[in-house]
C-alpha cells in the first residue's frame, strides 16, 4: 500500500500526498522505516530547486508566489 501512495502522490492526488506528509510528521518509531520507504520508492527522481520565501507578516509573499 505504501508503494501505491507514492505512486498516487507522483501522480498529485492529494489524499495520498496528505499520507505522505502526515507519515513524515508522524514521530513515533514505526514511522521511520516508513519514511525510510518511501524515500527509496524516490530514488529515480530528478533534482529539483527548492525555494523558500520568508517574510513578516503582511509583506506581500502569497501575492508574489500568486502573481
Amino acid at each position: 500500500p505504501l508503494a501505491d501512495t507514492v505512486a498516487r502522490a507522483r501522480d498529485l492526488d492529494k489524499t495520498a500526498v496528505a499520507r505522505l506528509v502526515a507519515l513524515f510528521e508522524d514521530t513515533r518509531p514505526p514511522a521511520v522505516a516508513d519514511r525510510a520507504a518511501v524515500m527509496a520508492a524516490l530514488d529515480d527522481r530528478e533534482p529539483a530547486t527548492v525555494l523558500g520565501f520568508t517574510g513578516t507578516p503582511g509583506s506581500g509573499k502569497s501575492t508574489l508566489i500568486a502573481g
